[in-house]
């Protein structure tokens, strides 16, 4: 069958704060961790109220250690990957509140990354600044996200030296954007407003074309390719 993930986000109310935080998420994932193929443990959240709770070293590392005691204690082998925010902007200056979020991640021995969420922020819009506020709050997807994401998942290729698998989201809309992700390190990709403008036929699509980009470059099975351009030889 087709594997199942599992994202997990704060519960939408502001109440929910500290042990109270820590205890929705552990409800949250003893509910659902056993039928799941993997659990995303979403801290970077734009759309609810304190979504970012734990967008903090100091909470994540108390996240993380509850979830995999929890983990434990339901004697489950379940993999556990943490979602981040994108970088601040499409020139990627990185924060360093990112690259300490996924150190903490890493010394917990989470088993990957998604990358990334939608962005606050309203940068790489054509659309005029008085229809964009009118339309509200809200996170930031598809194209105008396209660059810094997969600028992220080279980052965190880099980070993990490629052991960890990652998950490219954000910006996907063609087999090319996806051929992209992958080059970058990403193992697997997602979808969302991609398939909002372009139909559920994108993922036939993607996946065709897939094939076509991978011949082309000689490379006989995708793994081949994640990381690819990361990998290349400097020109001399």
């Amino acid at each position: 069958g087709f594997p199942v993930g599992v994202n997990l986000a704060k519960t939408h109310d502001p109440a929910i704060l500290g042990e109270a935080a820590l205890e929705d998420f552990r409800t949250s994932f003893r509910l659902l961790a056993p039928h799941a193929d993997y659990v995303a443990l979403n801290i970077s959240c734009p759309n609810t109220t304190e979504g970012k709770t734990f967008e903090d070293p100091n909470a994540l590392d108390d996240l993380l250690r509850v979830i995999f005691d929890e983990r434990t204690a339901l004697g489950l082998n379940v993999p556990i990957l943490v979602k981040l925010s994108p970088p601040l902007s499409d020139r990627f200056i990185l924060d360093s509140l990112i690259d300490e979020l996924v150190g903490v991640a890493m010394a917990h021995g989470v088993h990957g990354f998604i990358a990334t969420n939608t962005a606050p922020d309203r940068e790489g819009l054509v659309t005029p600044p008085d229809r964009v506020a009118s339309i509200g709050p809200g996170g930031l997807s598809g194209a105008p996200l396209e660059r810094r994401a997969t600028r992220m998942i080279r980052y965190l290729y880099e980070r993990t030296e490629g052991r960890l698998p990652l998950i490219g989201v954000g910006g996907i809309r063609s087999p090319e954007t996806a051929y992209a992700r992958i080059r970058a390190g990403a193992s697997l990709i997602q979808l969302y407003t991609g398939l909002v403008y372009e139909g559920p036929g994108l993922v036939r699509r993607i996946k065709e074309g897939l094939v076509r980009l991978l011949e082309r470059d000689g490379y006989a099975h995708i793994r081949e390719a994640v990381g690819a351009d990361l990998r290349m030889p400097a020109a001399p």
